[in-house]
């Protein structure tokens, strides 16, 4: 299978209260199960973008490299579903995103 991932670790609140520990290690576990593992600094380049909340686009675009749909469908399925004031940001996060290994 197929995963793209961002590397950022989201602590849940059981971790950060103590009542579970997160896996050290996450990453081999994902490569286990996802043999295509594409792992993304995504919040590092969204935050260099301008805006971390475009992180989830960022790991779209590498998502894209994986698949076989053309790079023009995904640019236009973003145009159609980002508002405008956004698109640009975004389409900048999708093209980032595909730059990962």
């Amino acid at each position: 299978g197929l995963a793209a991932v961002s590397s950022q670790a989201i602590i849940p609140v059981t971790v950060s209260s103590g009542a579970a520990r997160y896996p050290d290690d996450a990453h081999e576990r994902l490569k286990a199960i996802f043999p295509r593992l594409i792992y993304v600094d995504a919040a590092v380049v969204a935050t260099k973008l301008g805006n971390i909340r475009v992180s989830n686009v960022v790991v779209l675009g590498a998502l894209s490299q994986g698949l076989d749909i053309p790079a023009e469908t995904w640019r236009q399925a973003i145009c159609d579903c980002v508002p405008a004031k956004h698109k640009d940001l975004n389409l900048r996060a999708f093209e980032e995103g595909r730059k990962s290994p």
